[in-house]
């Protein structure tokens, strides 16, 4: 194969494929990236973890077809600093592969195509699509939150897809974030539980147009322009959640999110323990957030607040937790309901949550303390 590409697009494509292409595999193959010539003066570039993958079409001048491996990080690192306007790509034998840029040569050593691994790709299956600003709003909304416990049913986000309506939920078992928003185009029924590394992925494309979200047996797709993204298929059911979104809580208050937040900021810097507890104590006109850590000290944060009547009450979080919230929302003012200090509280912005015209109705619970 010999191929000559523009420099600024094939940088700007692998640098959707640096999450996904593993660095350090146990498999060499997976290593690396495929590159192979396709027909309408196009070049076809695969990389993949096993877990997900990505198939990427570009344009390229194609002087002898083909298909070759090359190590993904040399590429891309080397692609980044050469300065030239066009890269060069060439196949010698023995997978040799010769790079050439303005004054710059290189030889790799690439592997054997056969080896690469087979990235699957969508048929005629269930699919919807669906604006790519309002899908990657609801990922942010809820990533967050998403379990570290990988295979998992709580390590992926939940998307529900009914009518006009759109759903997406996550946990980590602390906590659960949840939006639902309303849509033009009726969508009838159909779910996706979506790993997170699949989510950032999503994040990394552009906002304009539109996304197809395809449900295979085995794989997820989604195809946005010139790219497929692949995401096994997280063979575990999402926990029934309605009942906590929905539950009735006796008490309020409302507080003011940015100077919150910025008192939740200057308690982390000093808080060194692993448990990033916090103190919220709500009385009847204000919050204070206290801590006491053994390793760096006390204080606390006087912050306005109102809504509430009754005595004062102690409820405990990781700051964390309420951070992350804080910083996914604009309203000014974010109610904050319970029962007491022990069961779930509810947290939600008093203005909702918008994208241009979009509204989306945002919930986030958190657990205390005990």
């Amino acid at each position: 194969m010999k191929v000559k590409i523009e420099r600024t697009l094939l940088l700007k494509e692998l640098d959707l494929m640096n999450g996904i292409v593993e660095k350090r595999s146990t498999m060499p193959i997976l290593n690396y990236i495929l590159l192979k010539s396709k027909e309408g003066g196009k070049i076809e570039i695969s990389g993949t973890d096993l877990e997900i993958g990505i198939v990427i079409e570009i344009n390229a001048e194609i002087e002898r077809e083909g298909s070759i491996t090359v190590a993904f990080s040399l590429l891309y690192n080397l692609i980044k600093e050469m300065e030239t306007e066009y890269i060069e790509i060439e196949e010698k034998e023995d997978s040799v592969v010769e790079l050439r840029g303005g004054n710059s040569f290189y030889t790799l050593y690439g592997l054997s195509p056969d080896n690469f691994p087979t990235i699957p790709l969508p048929e005629n299956e269930e699919k919807v699509i669906i604006d790519i600003k309002i899908f990657k709003k609801l990922i942010k909304m809820i990533k967050y939150a998403i379990s570290e416990e990988h295979y998992t049913a709580m390590g992926g986000g939940y998307f529900i897809f009914k009518g006009k309506t759109i759903e997406a939920v996550s946990s980590d078992y602390n906590r659960l974030a949840y939006v639902k928003t309303e849509v033009g185009e009726n969508f009838g029924e159909i779910d996706f539980l979506i790993y997170r590394k699949a989510l950032n992925e999503i994040l990394k494309f552009e906002d304009e147009g539109k996304i197809e979200v395809i449900k295979g047996v085995n794989n997820y797709f989604f195809v946005y322009g010139n790219r497929i993204l692949t995401s096994r298929v997280i063979e575990k059911k999402f926990p029934e959640f309605y009942d906590y979104v929905n539950m009735e809580r006796e008490k309020k208050v409302i507080f003011y999110r940015e100077e919150t937040n910025k008192a939740l900021r200057r308690i982390l810097n000093i808080i060194s323990s692993k448990i990033k507890q916090v103190n919220m104590v709500i009385k009847e006109d204000k919050i204070i957030l206290s801590y006491d850590s053994v390793d760096s000290g006390r204080g606390e944060e006087e912050l306005r607040a109102e809504g509430y009547k009754g005595d004062d009450i102690i409820i405990s979080f990781n700051a964390i937790f309420i951070k992350e919230f804080l910083e996914n929302i604009e309203s000014e003012k974010v109610i904050m309901e319970f029962s007491d200090e022990k069961t779930i509280v509810r947290f939600k912005p008093e203005d909702g949550v918008k994208e241009g015209d979009q509204k989306f109705d945002y919930t986030y619970m958190v657990i205390p303390f005990q």
